[in-house]
């Protein structure tokens, strides 16, 4: 908002985010009764938790992620190459957080998140299908708040769904989360130097009307992926 006198402001949806500062139990004020129960579930089925600040390795979590992945039959664009992780890991790794799931002794779940400063942002998830109904992301999530708390973190962001829908189904999952905070999402356009956009455009045949800006990128993108 900031910049709406230079960018063209387009508004997104809604993003979900749990309150730290403002919250003496983040948990219990932020998170919804359906999550609550979820954790007692999960804690009572023995579901213990692990905090790592940057990583050795995300090895683990990659094979996760890509599970996840494939059960949600989501699209080419999020599943990022080893080489992404590989440069999260080797540039951002001290604020890198992992939070794992364990139940008898192995790995169920594990969320990646970036810290910095006061903020949290939680970045990917992963968690296996065959323990889904032991709801660990709902113990991960109590686990990362209590850390959050206990570093004197102001904010946990954890983004918004698919669509701009307020129905939609993954902003409903995060919701639960963050029954008191949200904040609107927008992006920002500006063709800096319209002629050589267009030649650009019309390198790599791009449609005028794309949904995707930079336009030109969409068509790299789909061929690559």
């Amino acid at each position: 908002k900031d910049f709406e006198e230079v960018y063209k402001l387009v508004w997104r949806r809604k993003t979900i985010g749990t309150n730290i500062a403002d919250f003496e139990n983040p948990v219990q004020s932020e998170f919804s009764k359906s999550a609550k129960e979820n954790i007692k579930r999960a804690a009572k089925a023995g579901i213990e938790t692990r905090v790592t600040r940057h990583p050795k390795s995300l090895k683990l979590f990659k094979e996760f992620y890509y599970k996840t992945l494939q059960k949600n039959q989501a699209e080419d664009i999020y599943f990022f190459t080893d080489d992404y992780f590989d440069k999260c890991l080797a540039l951002l790794g001290p604020s890198i957080l992992l939070i794992e799931a364990i139940y008898e002794g192995e790995v169920i779940g594990m969320i990646l998140n970036f810290v910095h400063g006061d903020y949290v942002h939680i970045h990917l998830s992963g968690t296996l299908q065959e323990t889904i109904h032991l709801s660990p992301v709902y113990i991960m999530m109590q686990t990362l708040t209590i850390w959050a708390k206990e570093q004197n973190m102001k904010l946990i962001h954890s983004g918004g769904g698919r669509t701009s829908s307020p129905d939609d189904k993954l902003f409903q999952f995060k919701k639960r989360f963050g029954k008191h905070t949200e904040f609107n999402y927008y992006f920002g356009y500006k063709i800096w130097n319209p002629t050589v956009y267009e030649r650009l455009m019309e390198a790599v045949g791009a449609a005028p009307n794309s949904p995707c800006f930079p336009a030109y990128r969409a068509r790299l993108t789909k061929e690559v992926g």
